[in-house]
C-alpha cells in the first residue's frame, strides 16, 4: 500500500511541481561543450528527486510504524541526501 500510496502522490503532485520549477526556472543548463543532441534538454525541470522525496515521506508518514526509531532514522537521512543533492543545483 505503500508503494501504491506514493505512486498516486507522485502522479498527482508530479503536474503542478514541475508547472511551478518551470516558472522558477529551475532548468537542465546545457554546456555547449557537450553533445549536440542535449541541446533539446534545455530548460528541462532538474528537481525530479524533489518529487520522490515527497512521495516518499508522505508514504512513510501515512503507512510506517511512526513509533519505530528506525523508521525516523531512514527518513532523517534519505531527506539530509536529497537537501545535499538540491543543494548541490542552487
Amino acid at each position: 500500500m505503500g508503494t501504491l500510496t506514493a505512486l498516486v502522490v507522485a502522479l498527482v503532485v508530479g503536474p503542478t511541481m514541475i508547472r511551478r520549477l518551470s516558472q522558477h526556472h529551475v532548468g537542465q543548463v546545457i554546456r555547449e561543450l557537450g553533445p549536440k543532441s542535449h541541446l533539446s534538454k534545455a530548460g528541462t525541470p532538474t528537481m525530479g528527486g524533489a518529487l520522490v522525496l515527497v512521495a516518499i515521506t508522505f508514504s512513510t508518514l501515512l503507512w510506517s510504524d511512526l513509533s519505530n526509531r528506525y523508521v525516523w532514522l531512514v527518513l532523517f537521512v534519505t531527506l539530509g541526501f536529497g537537501a545535499i543533492g538540491g543543494g548541490t543545483i542552487i
